[in-house]
């Protein structure tokens, strides 16, 4: 039962139900197998079958408190709804959908699109994956901005979340009924039923949510085109279906902004659902052309990244060999890597071991995951990215960028994951042979095994590591053309 099997299995779910509005529901299409998105298919994969009496006992009670958490919520935020309304969006030529995530800065730039968007010349509306309230987002933006600017909601009023359940609860029964279909096997009944449960689910509901927001900011500003974050997420998925059914006037363009790996299953199905008059923009040639080997009759054009590093980037090694660690934006990762580098730091007193913090991660939930870990504060690294990249020679990462934008300074990259599976390594593309690690003590005896090489004569040549980034990141040549 591996990763791939469930995602065939998904796809041939969603098959049966071409007319069911199922697409919003995250249970059906999520973005690459981490531990955090696997978790809702823990019944898939134990080791038993799933109990298939249970899951269906339980199946109405779990809706009803769906439901219920649902329209409390809806409730809760009412001042939020009525922010939203209130709010007067300035139209402009291209609309730009991204993420207000605690790594933003009002002053800076976009955490995604960086350069390319212009908050005073384009339409921007962010999805809040904060705690931080409507209008208080908006006070974080100058007059000018703030006039092209509309943040997504948490809810929408009572009347329209009890409307959306309803019209789900028919979707769900139809799921349900079909799970006593007599040619389908106990894992597939039990993704069935556990689908129709979380048609209610709270991030289900988020993106139909997202899909009538949507809806309404086009029929106020118009866009010509659409750019949106590319990742695999079932809200691009409900995008793109969106803008073919309604409005098929508007051109869809989305970023490829973040490094992809090899079972990246949301990205491959979203790429498929583009039609033949939307293109894409990627950050570099090397995911430029595997995407063109998917979708060679649409414009894939390589646009560049912010995250692009100069050549001439230099390092400063010093005598102590330094390792960086690059984790994922989840508690999880950050988790699993605060035990590996203790394990490292422990056993290998003669590197310097730091662990560098998503900046999605908050304060609270590092210290959290420090506790749950029994991790030290001090292998948190507190410098600023140049200036651990500029003074690093080895990058130990999963799916991180920081490898990536690490290889433009001659930081040679160590892939860590605890199944020993490269689909989750975005360096794979890049036919580095590179050993792969799976577990502390792997790790251990490679840095034992370098410990007598000085830092300088460690690791791969600069030059093939540089030219490996410029394909994964390369230089930003322009803007987005507005009728893209």
């Amino acid at each position: 039962m591996t990763p791939s099997e469930l995602e065939k299995r998904l796809k041939n779910l969603v098959s049966k139900f071409p007319n069911l509005d199922i697409t919003p529901n995250t249970f059906l299409q999520y973005v690459k197998p981490t531990e955090e998105l696997l978790e809702p298919y823990s019944g898939y994969f134990q080791e038993n079958e799933p109990k298939i009496l249970s899951a269906r006992l339980l199946f109405f009670p779990r809706i009803i408190v769906n439901v219920f958490k649902s329209i409390l919520i809806s409730i809760v935020r009412l001042n939020e709804i009525r922010s939203w309304n209130a709010h007067q969006v300035q139209p402009k030529t291209s609309l730009f959908i991204t993420h207000f995530t605690n790594a933003q800065q009002a002053s800076g730039y976009d955490s995604f699109f960086g350069e390319l968007l212009d908050r005073n010349s384009d339409n921007i509306f962010y999805l809040n994956s904060t705690r931080i309230k409507h209008h208080q987002l908006l006070t974080f933006y100058d007059v000018e901005a703030r006039k092209n600017l509309s943040f997504m909601t948490k809810s929408l009023n009572p009347g329209t979340v009890i409307l959306v359940h309803l019209s789900f609860f028919m979707t769900s029964l139809k799921l349900f009924n079909y799970s006593f279909d007599s040619s389908l096997d106990a894992r597939d009944k039990w993704l069935i039923i556990e689908a129709g449960v979380r048609q209610h689910s709270r991030p289900t509901m988020a993106n139909k949510f997202f899909e009538i927001r949507v809806s309404e900011l086009i029929k106020r500003i118009h866009p010509r085109v659409i750019h949106f974050t590319f990742e695999g997420h079932s809200h691009e998925a409900v995008l793109i279906n969106l803008i073919h059914r309604e409005f098929g006037d508007i051109a869809l363009a989305p970023y490829q902004h973040a490094p992809i790996v090899p079972e990246q299953f949301g990205l491959m199905r979203n790429i498929h659902r583009l039609g033949e008059s939307d293109s894409i923009f990627t950050s570099g040639d090397i995911t430029q052309n595997y995407f063109q080997s998917f979708r060679s009759d649409i414009p894939i054009t390589a646009i560049g990244s912010s995250k692009y590093k100069d050549p001439s980037s230099t390092s400063h090694l010093g005598d102590k060999v330094k390792v960086i660690g690059a984790s994922e934006g989840t508690i999880q990762s950050l988790e699993v890597f605060i035990r590996l580098f203790s394990s490292l730091a422990a056993n290998q007193q003669s590197f310097d071991f730091l662990l560098r913090v998503h900046p999605a991660i908050t304060d609270r939930e590092l210290k959290t995951a420090l506790r749950n870990a029994g991790g030290s504060k001090s292998l948190i690294s507190h410098n600023s990215l140049l200036d651990d990249l500029s003074t690093s020679t080895y990058c130990i990462y999963r799916s991180s960028a920081v490898a990536i934008e690490g290889l433009a300074y001659g930081v040679t990259p160590l892939y860590f994951d605890q199944s020993r599976s490269q689909g989750l390594n975005p360096l794979y593309f890049a036919n580095l042979h590179l050993p792969a690690f799976g577990s502390a003590e792997e790790l251990v005896d490679f840095f034992r095994d370098v410990s007598t090489l000085n830092s300088t004569n460690q690791g791969i040549d600069p030059g093939q590591l540089q030219q490996i980034s410029e394909g994964y990141f390369s230089k930003l040549v322009g803007k987005f053309p507005t009728n893209s």
